[in-house]
């Protein structure tokens, strides 16, 4: 937001701002739409005005208790959680499984390659664990093999589960915030 280079952005700029009002409910509309039976949960937010301006969005980012890492598992009137999320479970992918919820689920989890129509860039699910609900590790701590979707497997955890980050992320974060402490003070010192 600082930066004074223009950064140009492409894509469907309305699905960051929906994964932005369900992580950051306070940049979102005070009230959402009530969800009449069977509408997607975005439906909350259809035609709806959200009163954001630069100084609102730098306050809400600074905070880390304003982000909801989870916001999918909180219960909602006339919406329906997905039906892989009953308890814990070992699940191998299976393309031809009715099942779409947990196809759609398996897919998010699947390291991979996105398509645009000018671009490709590589998904790896792992940098975002949290969000989907498992213990956060270093991001690059898993290889990436070229796996088959058919031969995944994966485990699905209920939502109850609170996920957490590994012993090994927190030592590496403690030491990045210290180094970079040490890093401001040095500079403050030779001003």
């Amino acid at each position: 937001m600082s930066c004074p280079k223009q950064i140009t952005v492409s894509g469907p700029l309305k699905l960051l701002q929906l994964w932005a009002f369900e992580h950051f409910p306070s940049l979102g509309p005070t009230i959402p739409n009530t969800l009449k039976p069977g509408e997607p949960r975005a439906a909350r937010f259809h035609r709806l005005n959200a009163k954001i301006n630069l100084q609102l969005v730098t306050s809400v980012l600074r905070l880390p208790d304003n982000f909801i890492w989870r916001p999918y598992i909180v219960d909602l009137k006339n919406w329906v959680h997905p039906s892989y999320y009953k308890q814990t479970q070992l699940i191998t992918f299976d393309c031809n499984d009715r099942d779409e919820d947990l196809k759609s689920f398996g897919k998010c989890l699947y390291a991979s390659m996105l398509v645009g129509l000018d671009c490709k860039e590589e998904y790896f699910p792992r940098r975002v664990a949290m969000q989907l609900g498992y213990d956060q590790d270093l991001p690059d701590a898993f290889p990436v093999w070229s796996i088959p979707l058919e031969k995944v497997r994966f485990a699905v955890l209920p939502r109850s589960f609170k996920p957490c980050v590994s012993v090994r992320y927190f030592n590496w974060w403690t030491k990045l915030i210290s180094t970079r402490k040490t890093a401001l003070l040095k500079e403050m010192y030779l001003m």
